[in-house]
């Protein structure tokens, strides 16, 4: 399985654990420009499949939330990449 699919096939939580394992190593550690490189697009491809299941549970959120009249009871859920930056950051902390 290519490195592409697998960010594809990943779960959620599994995809943000790995992000802030990529985030740690761009901080921490002394890489190569190349190591950097890489680290950085994976880093980057993983931040968008990470927003897509986030856009696709908020679609869900939205459409579970909908009346029988079909208007939405609530306001939908939007997550963008600062909310993402925030549970990241937070769950560092917890760690």
């Amino acid at each position: 399985m290519a490195k592409d699919e697998k960010l594809i096939n990943t779960s959620f939580e599994a995809g943000l654990q790995r992000l802030k394992t990529i985030v740690d190593a761009l901080e921490n550690k002394d890489l190569t420009l190349d190591e950097g490189l890489a680290h950085f697009e994976e880093g980057m491809k993983l931040n968008q499949s990470l927003q897509e299941m986030l856009d696709s549970a908020a679609a869900k959120f939205e459409l579970l939330s909908k009346g029988e009249d079909g208007k939405t009871r609530s306001k939908s859920l939007k997550i963008n990449d600062s909310d993402l930056a925030q549970a990241i950051e937070n769950e560092a902390e917890d760690s």
